[in-house]
C-alpha cells in the first residue's frame, strides 16, 4: 500500500487479486483492520487502485465499464443508501470517477476478453468528501466478487 497526503488530498494505492471462476457464491472475508488505508475524514480526493488478476480468459461485453458503474453504485447502496440517492438522482457534483480496466484486453468480435493471469488495473477516485468517507468505510470489508456482465472476478486480500 502506498500513500501521498498533500493537505485534504490523498492517493492511496490498494492492491488485491481477483479472478473470473465458476458462478458460485464464496464466504465473505473482511480485511484486516492493520493493512487497511486510512484517511482523515476532512479528507476529500481519495484515489484507490485495485489490481486484479484473471485466472480464466473471460469474455464480456465491451461497453463494460457501466457495468463495473452499476456494481459499485451498488456498493454504494448496501453501506449508504442515502448516499446513493444523493449520487443518483443528480443532486451533487461529479462526486467519484472509475476507471475503465487497464491491461491486456482482446477484442473479440464485439466483445473483449480478459485474459487469464493477466493482471488488469481499476482506478476508483472519491472527489468528495462524502464519498471519500465511503471508501474509507467500504475498504473495511471490500467484497470478494465483482459480479458484472456476464463475468465474475474474485478478490482475493
Amino acid at each position: 500500500m502506498e500513500k501521498l497526503n498533500q493537505g485534504k488530498s490523498e492517493i492511496v494505492s490498494v492492491s488485491f487479486r481477483a479472478a473470473t471462476a465458476p458462478k458460485r457464491k464464496p464466504r465473505a472475508k473482511s480485511t484486516p483492520k492493520d493493512s487497511v488505508p486510512t484517511w482523515a475524514d476532512e479528507t476529500e480526493l481519495v484515489g484507490l487502485v485495485f489490481d486484479l488478476e484473471a485466472t480464466a480468459t473471460a469474455s464480456f461485453y465491451s461497453q463494460y465499464t457501466i457495468g463495473l458503474h452499476a456494481w459499485f453504485l451498488d456498493q454504494v447502496r448496501q453501506v449508504d443508501p442515502d448516499l446513493l440517492a444523493y449520487l443518483h438522482d443528480g443532486e451533487s457534483e461529479k462526486a467519484f470517477s472509475i476507471s475503465a480496466l487497464e491491461g491486456q484486453l482482446l477484442p473479440s468480435g464485439k466483445q473483449l476478453k480478459l485474459v487469464a493471469n493477466q493482471i488488469y488495473h481499476w482506478h476508483i477516485n472519491a472527489l468528495s468528501q462524502r464519498v471519500a468517507l465511503f471508501l474509507k468505510q467500504w475498504l473495511t470489508n471490500l467484497p470478494t466478487v465483482i459480479d458484472w456482465s456476464c463475468v465474475e472476478i474474485h478478490t482475493h486480500t
